[in-house]
């Protein structure tokens, strides 16, 4: 039997060989927030450390591993001999452990949630340790968070939205059961949300169809699950493709439109851009003159794409999320809402309010599923390389599994 951990985690089947040596030591609860290792990348650790030894010590303060459960497992595995070194004291030891953990993992924003709810009551705990120490200022010079704060500096250390951070604790007050999906990456949050509201009875149901499908549409298991639908209806394309196909997009990606050239000003993506994971590469698909992705660049992200890939038939290599402004004529609107679907990653597309409409996207919207990030005002777009001052048409951020929730009005600040 797997050993289950204080956090409620349990131990790989790779630790078995060293589980007992393993229960020798003592780790801080916040080490054993974040998830394991999955056992390939583990297996390159013990092998990279019995050829090469342990590099980096494993971090411990007042008899407790703070940093590096993964470097002490592959060590007894390996038979190498664990090095600790102890933490420094400075700062705050609970965004320490996040800041030397997050990185490491491929996390999605609903994940980071998870563990940012995790995080509150032992940054609580830690705030009120280091008030009574006389410092109220981390490290990093992040404020220790007072009354009605908190959640916004557990998202910000554990990199995430705070809206995630409420979410994620309505959740685990209405089906605390369902927190443990969205830490093993199982369900979104906004998917999460969807299944609190139902009865138990058809939540459970539905939860162990997820378990053993979770890239499939939770509409769709709803749909059959609690509802008696066989199941999410074919979306067909233009040329009578179904979505248990791939669509045809043989049609050359000619030169750009003139109605086509709206660049998106920096200002634009100011709304999304905290439900952008950090770290995450993100494929500009309708590089135009680089607009956008220059902002995505300034903002801190990695950029894939270039002018000269097609969208409906190329992709790069690697990438996380998919941003873009695509083109607004037609028929490539609809080719690209059609294929930013087909790829199955989360993507914000920025759309004309009027994108709403049309039973061809709706087919998508219904079975699919569609977010939606407003803002308050009109983007003036960029033409002819000038900013506009006098936009005639409303836009919106059009995202899947992306947003906390189905639609997000937020206010946009021009510049």
């Amino acid at each position: 039997m797997r050993r289950r951990l204080a956090s409620g985690q349990h131990m790989p089947a790779y630790c078995g060989q060293a589980e007992a040596k393993f229960r020798q030591y003592s780790f801080h609860p916040v080490c054993e927030m974040f998830p394991w290792m999955s056992e390939p990348e583990f297996l390159a650790l013990a092998e990279d450390i019995k050829t090469n030894g342990l590099i980096e010590a494993i971090t411990r303060y007042k008899d407790q591993i703070v940093d590096g459960k993964h470097r002490l497992t592959a060590c007894l595995i390996a038979g190498v001999k664990p090095r600790f070194a102890e933490w420094d004291g400075q700062g705050s030891l609970i965004s320490w452990i996040a800041s030397k953990n997050l990185p490491r993992r491929h996390l999605t924003p609903s994940q980071r949630a998870a563990i940012a709810v995790d995080l509150l009551p032992e940054l609580e705990k830690d705030a009120k340790e280091r008030q009574r120490e006389g410092g109220r200022v981390a490290k990093n010079g992040a404020t220790i968070p007072v009354a009605g704060k908190a959640s916004q500096f557990a998202a910000k250390v554990a990199g995430t939205n705070y809206r995630y951070v409420e979410a994620v604790k309505a959740i685990q007050k209405q089906a605390p059961e369902l927190i443990d999906e969205i830490r093993v990456g199982n369900l979104t949050v906004r998917d999460a949300g969807t299944l609190a509201r139902l009865p138990e009875a058809r939540r459970n149901a539905v939860t162990r169809v997820v378990k053993q499908a979770p890239d499939r549409n939770l509409d769709e298991i709803i749909g059959k699950v609690v509802n008696g639908r066989s199941g999410a209806r074919p979306i067909t394309s233009r040329n009578g493709a179904t979505n248990g196909k791939p669509f045809n997009f043989r049609k050359p990606f000619e030169t750009w439109e003139k109605s086509d050239e709206y660049y998106t000003p920096a200002y634009a993506l100011d709304p999304l851009l905290p439900y952008l994971l950090k770290g995450a590469t993100i494929w500009e698909g309708a590089w135009g003159r680089g607009h956008l992705a220059g902002h995505l660049k300034q903002a801190g992200f990695r950029v894939a794409g270039s002018p000269k890939m097609d969208f409906l038939q190329e992709q790069p290599r690697r990438w996380d999320i998919l941003v873009t402004n695509p083109p607004y004529s037609q028929p490539r609107k609809d080719e690209f809402i059609a294929r930013a679907y087909s790829l199955g990653k989360p993507f914000a597309l920025l759309l004309p309010i009027d994108a709403l409409s049309g039973e061809y996207r709706h087919q998508f919207y219904r079975e699919r599923g569609l977010e939606l990030l407003v803002p308050n005002r009109r983007i003036d777009f960029i033409v002819d390389g000038e900013q506009t001052d006098a936009a005639n048409f409303a836009t919106a951020w059009f995202c899947w599994r992306l947003l906390p929730e189905r639609l997000i009005c937020v206010d946009l600040a021009k510049r």
